[in-house]
């Protein structure tokens, strides 16, 4: 029985649990990766940490976007920008202790062109409405080949690019399709279009776009189907307003695409005077009711639209890049209240441009001078205030309203092209 008292009383003793040495003090540093290659946008990134803990034997990694690890020296990968509070708990033979850093991921829009690209959500480039929107230049950039517009199929075309690598082409119903098929050179059916897109960085030159072409069976473009090496388009400059793309074709000259951010005031403002100088006139197309009347709420109510009159169809509108617009009458202009054809009223004058003033229709406005009879755009006899709201404008048609918009203020719905 003695025996057995000690045997059990040596049992006892060693089940007694016993923690020595020094507390664990954890820590680490860290390193940031873009992955892949460090280039390529959008990317993510690759954070390796260097555990710097000291009497520890296991460790548990919180890395602040729901991602753990028990290892040492773990690898983590995050795939979206901002702020984490990476979480270290080590464990040592003194009990554990955690230590917490806030480490900074960027994102594709920390780069410039980038940015500009997409707006940092979305943005909709087209194609500029500029004479010399298309170039073709020799190898070495030395020679012009070719200057040109685009065609009216390819001027109403929209590019967007998206900050998650998506990109997205909207044909508005045709392609310009270019050196393929049977007609080309001409406005086809609408062609399929690249999904995603990467952007090289190229920090020994100009950063690059590229497209993906995976399940494709055409290449993808923009601007015009002509094939690039590579579906890789050059950026040679990028602001807001204004982009210029070039890329390589299969002969090694060089294809250079003049783009305009869509929605903003000035690139609206381009479309209106063409780079230099354009001339409008009223659509004169059959059935185009080019001239209506009526409320603001009811553009038509006084009237839906009918042919023009002779001395309609000759008058041409002028807009320069200088704010000066030109309106030739050709001799004789419409007149109320008879609304037949008399005297001229042709005048030359400065406009302003700029954003709709109040909550209406219109995605900017010309104004001229209030109350001044010998001014006017599209109608004779115009709202006194001689504000022209711009509906709509592409590079080769556009439609104004007359008159601010007031509730009971008469407006003139005009649809204009471009002069041929």
């Amino acid at each position: 029985m003695l025996g057995i008292a000690i045997f059990t009383t040596s049992c006892a003793d060693d089940e007694t649990p016993s923690l020595s040495g020094s507390k664990s003090t954890p820590g680490f540093t860290y390193t940031l990766k873009q992955s892949p290659g460090g280039d390529t946008l959008p990317f993510t990134t690759e954070v390796t940490f260097t555990n710097t803990s000291t009497e520890a034997f296991t460790y548990f990694w919180d890395f602040g976007d729901n991602g753990k690890a028990t290892v040492a020296n773990p690898t983590h990968t995050y795939t979206s920008s901002g702020d984490f509070v990476v979480k270290l708990t080590s464990l040592g033979k003194a009990g554990n202790a955690t230590f917490t850093q806030v480490i900074t991921i960027g994102g594709p829009c920390d780069y410039v062109p980038f940015s500009t690209l997409t707006g940092c959500s979305n943005r909709t480039w087209t194609m500029s409405p500029v004479s010399d929107a298309i170039r073709i230049l020799s190898a070495d950039g030395n020679t012009q080949l070719f200057a040109g517009p685009g065609a009216a199929c390819q001027t109403d075309d929209a590019y967007t690019f998206f900050t998650d690598g998506t990109f997205r082409y909207d044909s508005k119903g045709q392609t310009f399709v270019a050196n393929e098929g049977s007609a080309p050179y001409s406005c086809q059916a609408a062609q399929t279009n690249a999904a995603k897109f990467i952007m090289i960085k190229n920090t020994s030159g100009n950063p690059r776009i590229i497209l993906n072409n995976t399940g494709m069976t055409r290449n993808p473009f923009i601007g015009t189907t002509d094939v690039v090496n590579g579906n890789s388009y050059e950026v040679i400059s990028a602001s807001e307003n204004e982009l210029v793309l070039q890329g390589v074709l299969a002969d090694g000259n060089l294809l250079r695409m003049k783009f305009i951010n869509g929605f903003s005031i000035n690139t609206i403002k381009l479309f209106l005077h063409g780079g230099s100088s354009k001339t409008w006139m009223l659509d004169t197309t059959a059935g185009a009711n080019a001239v209506t009347a009526g409320l603001e709420a009811n553009p038509t109510q006084y009237y839906s639209g009918g042919p023009l009159a002779p001395c309609q169809k000759d008058d041409y509108y002028t807009f320069t890049s200088t704010d000066n617009l030109t309106v030739d009458c050709s001799g004789s202009t419409l007149l109320p209240p008879t609304f037949e054809c008399g005297a001229d009223k042709s005048f030359t004058s400065t406009y302003s441009f700029g954003g709709v003033a109040g909550s209406v229709a219109g995605v900017a406005q010309i104004s001229l001078t209030p109350n001044n009879p010998i001014q006017w755009i599209g109608v004779f006899d115009r709202a006194p205030e001689n504000v022209y709201r711009i509906i709509s404008i592409s590079a080769n048609r556009m439609v104004l309203r007359s008159g601010n918009g007031s509730a009971n203020g008469v407006v003139h719905d005009m649809k204009f092209v471009v002069r041929q």
